[in-house]
C-alpha cells in the first residue's frame, strides 16, 4: 500500500494513467481490431486478401521507419501539442478510411496512419516511461497490457457494429472515441519528461538505488558489448527468433477472416477474436512470471506447444464450434508474448546489460519489420491456397524454429553460463 500511495502522490501517477488511456485506445480500441474490416473492406472494394494485406505491410513498415524520428522530435517539441496532433491525426484517418471506394485511397490513407502510428504511438511506452520511472519495467508492462484490455472489450463491440449498422460506420465510431478519449489526455495527462513540469523521476526502490550506486564504482554491467556480440553466434541466433516470431504478430490481422472461414457470423467472429487479445494480456503478463520462476528457456518451449496445439486445432477443426475455437485463438493470442516481451528478455539474457539497448534495438526492428510484412505473405498464401491451414502451418513451424534458436543462444552464450540468476526477470 505504500508504494501505491508514493506513486499516487507523484506526477508520474498521471502520466501512468495517461499512457494507459493512449494505450487502450490506440492499440486496443484502434489497432488491435483492424483485422475485422478484412473481409468487410475486401468484399466493398472488389480486392483479393493479398492486396487489402499489403496496406497492412506499407502501414506497418513505415510505421516502423518512422519510430526512431519521434524519439529524436520528443525532447523538442512541445508535447502537449505533439499529441494533440497525432490524436487528431488518428482521428482524421479513422473517419477518413471510412469514405474509401477504392484501393489506392485505402493504401493512401493507411501511409498517413503509418506515419501517425510511427510518430505518435509504436515508441511512445518505452520512450516516456523510460524518462518518468527509474525502474520502468513493470510500469511499461501495465501499460503495454491496456492494449489487450481494449481489444478485448472492444472486438466484440465492433463486430456488433459491423454486423447491424456498417463497417463505416463502426470507423467513425473508433474516430469519436479518439477525440473523447486520446485529445483530453494529450493536453492534461501525458508529458514527455518530469523536466517539463519541474518534477523527479519516481524511485520505487530507493534502497535498491542507494545499494546499485554504491556498488557501481567496483565494475561495469556484465555482457557483450556491440563489437563482441556481432561476432558470436548468439547474435544470429536471436535474428533468427526476430524472423520467425514476428508471424505470430502479423497472424492477428487474419484471424478474423480465417473464422469467418469456419462458418461464424461476423458478431461471433468479433467475440471469438476477442479471446486473442485476452490471450495476448495474459500471456504478455504469464510469461514475465514464468520466465522469473522456470527460466527463459523453459518458458519459450512452454509457449511453443501452446501455439503447436493451437496452430493444429485450427487446421483440424473447420466448423464453428465457439469453446474450442475460442481456447484456440486465445493459446494462439499468448503466443503473440514471443515478441512484445521474450524478444526483450531473451536479448537481455544472451546479451547482457553492458550495451544492452544498442543490441536489442536490432532483432526488435527486425521482428516489427517483419510483422507488418507477415501480415501481406498470409495474405498471398490464402490467395494462393485458398485455405489458412498453410498459413498455420507455416506458424507452427516458425514458432518451433524460434524456440530451437532462442534454446540455442541461451546455451552458447557465456553471459547466461556465467550468471544465469540474470537471465531471468525479476518477478
Amino acid at each position: 500500500m505504500n508504494q501505491i500511495q508514493k506513486l499516487s502522490a507523484h506526477p508520474a501517477f498521471k502520466v501512468l494513467i495517461g499512457l494507459c488511456i493512449y494505450n487502450f485506445v490506440a492499440y486496443g480500441v484502434l489497432m488491435n481490431t483492424f483485422g475485422q474490416y478484412q473481409i468487410p473492406i475486401i468484399e466493398t472494394l472488389g480486392i483479393s486478401r493479398t492486396l487489402y494485406s499489403s496496406v497492412t505491410t506499407a502501414r506497418g513498415i513505415l510505421g516502423a521507419l518512422i519510430t526512431n524520428v519521434a524519439a529524436r522530435l520528443l525532447p523538442r517539441v512541445n508535447t502537449k501539442i505533439y499529441y494533440l496532433v497525432m490524436s487528431l491525426g488518428l482521428a482524421a484517418c479513422y473517419f477518413g478510411q471510412s469514405l474509401i471506394n477504392s484501393y489506392s485511397m485505402l493504401l493512401v490513407i493507411n501511409i498517413l496512419m503509418g506515419v501517425v502510428y510511427g510518430l505518435g504511438v509504436y515508441s511512445t511506452m518505452q520512450v516516456i516511461t523510460a524518462q518518468w520511472f527509474l525502474n520502468p519495467a513493470k510500469y511499461l508492462g501495465i501499460a503495454t497490457m491496456m492494449n489487450g484490455l481494449g481489444s478485448g472489450l472492444f472486438s466484440p463491440i465492433m463486430g456488433f457494429m459491423i454486423q447491424n449498422y456498417s463497417w463505416r460506420f463502426a470507423m467513425r465510431v473508433q474516430s469519436l472515441i479518439v477525440i473523447l478519449l486520446m485529445v483530453p489526455v494529450s493536453l492534461f495527462l501525458i508529458r514527455y519528461s518530469p523536466k517539463e513540469i519541474g518534477a523527479q523521476q519516481f524511485d520505487d526502490s530507493p534502497e535498491k538505488t542507494a545499494a546499485a550506486k554504491a556498488a557501481a564504482p567496483q565494475g561495469e554491467a556484465s555482457g557483450f558489448t556491440f563489437k563482441e556480440a556481432i561476432k558470436h553466434p548468439v547474435f544470429f541466433l536471436m535474428i533468427v527468433f526476430a524472423i520467425c516470431s514476428s508471424l505470430l504478430s502479423g497472424v492477428m490481422f487474419h484471424v478474423p477472416a480465417a473464422l469467418t472461414g469456419k462458418g461464424f457470423t461476423i458478431l461471433m467472429v468479433g467475440s471469438v477474436t476477442a479471446f486473442f487479445q485476452w490471450g495476448m494480456t495474459f500471456g504478455q503478463f504469464f510469461m514475465g512470471q514464468a520466465d522469473a520462476r522456470i527460466g527463459v528457456g523453459k518458458t519459450t518451449a512452454l509457449y511453443a506447444v501452446l501455439v503447436l496445439i493451437s496452430c493444429g486445432i485450427l487446421i483440424v477443426i473447420n466448423q464453428p464450434i465457439v469453446w474450442i475455437l475460442a481456447l484456440a485463438v486465445f493459446m494462439l493470442g499468448m503466443g503473440r508474448a514471443y515478441t512484445t516481451v521474450q524478444c526483450a528478455v531473451l536479448s537481455k539474457s544472451v546479451f547482457g546489460m553492458k550495451e544492452y539497448s544498442k543490441l536489442f534495438s536490432i532483432p526488435y526492428t527486425v521482428t516489427i519489420m517483419l510483422s507488418a510484412v507477415s501480415a501481406t505473405l498470409m495474405g498471398y498464401l490464402y490467395d494462393l491456397t485458398q485455405s489458412y491451414n498453410g498459413v498455420f502451418t507455416v506458424i507452427g513451424v516458425s514458432t518451433v524454429i524460434a524456440c530451437i534458436a532462442a534454446i540455442a543462444a541461451i546455451s552458447l552464450s557465456p553471459y547466461s553460463k556465467k550468471k544465469p540468476s540474470e537471465a531471468k526477470i525479476d518477478g
